[in-house]
């Protein structure tokens, strides 16, 4: 039998057909094989292997970055702080109220490099258990106890005092005399300072307020005042508002 006349059997009908037929005459049946009939599937299959027993240099280049980055891990781990982020260049800019010793180390235990003044602006780093690294134009000087720093400057003239006490030249309803008590903050000299004494009942009502002045405070020095503001009982309360320097 020659070639062209070899014959198989259809799967589905069982008649003979020709060997190279790609469909049942009889029964309509696709005999082609799978490969046949998905070539699309087969490509993307054939690649997808290929891939997978020949990796590219990008995936070689990703193994490698993945390699290092756990290396960097396992370093910082171990205690090597190269690659550490330094939390001290997010620097604030606070301010001193008061007197603030700068420490060689972050804890009273330390020992006192320097003391700053009232006034003076330092930058400090990142705040650990209350302390902070502090720098002085730029320079880090050591440790400060962050608590004490404020974020604004201190006003250039401070109340340091006041105190009132009734006028027994008068009744209830009388008069009370103040004494009030400024601070220069300044390395200037202010001629004048403007204030207001203010005196409240025990809820918080205004009663009376006293308009006056000051005269010349000297660079860092004080100045009393004293006036009068009317009286209104017991549970009275007062307060004292600079308005003006000059």
């Amino acid at each position: 039998m020659g070639e062209e006349n070899k014959l198989k059997t259809c799967p589905k009908c069982r008649e003979s057909i020709s060997e190279k037929a790609k469909k049942c005459p009889y029964c309509r049946s696709d005999l082609r094989n799978f490969f046949e009939k998905h070539p699309i599937i087969v490509a993307i299959l054939v690649l997808f292997a290929i891939g997978y027993l020949f990796p590219s240099n990008n995936e070689s280049n990703n193994e490698n970055i993945k390699q290092d980055s756990s290396d960097i891990i396992k370093n910082v781990s171990n205690g090597d702080n190269t690659n550490k982020i330094d939390n001290d260049q997010y620097l604030r800019t606070r301010y001193a109220h008061t007197n603030i010793n700068i420490r060689k180390g972050p804890s009273t235990d330390t020992k006192v490099i320097t003391t700053i003044g009232k006034g003076t602006e330092v930058q400090i780093g990142a705040t650990e258990d209350g302390w902070a690294p502090v720098y002085l134009n730029g320079t880090k000087e050591g440790y400060i106890y962050a608590k004490l720093l404020k974020m604004y400057p201190p006003p250039k003239i401070e109340v340091t005092s006041f105190s009132w006490y009734k006028d027994p030249s008068f009744g209830i309803d009388g008069s009370v005399i103040y004494t009030v008590e400024f601070k220069n903050n300044t390395d200037e000299y202010i001629s004048s300072v403007r204030y207001e004494f203010s005196t409240y009942d025990g809820k918080g009502n205004l009663i009376d307020t006293n308009t006056s002045y000051v005269d010349g405070l000297s660079p860092y020095g004080t100045r009393s005042d004293k006036g009068y503001a009317t009286y209104f009982g017991e549970e009275e309360r007062a307060k004292v508002q600079v308005i003006s320097i000059r």
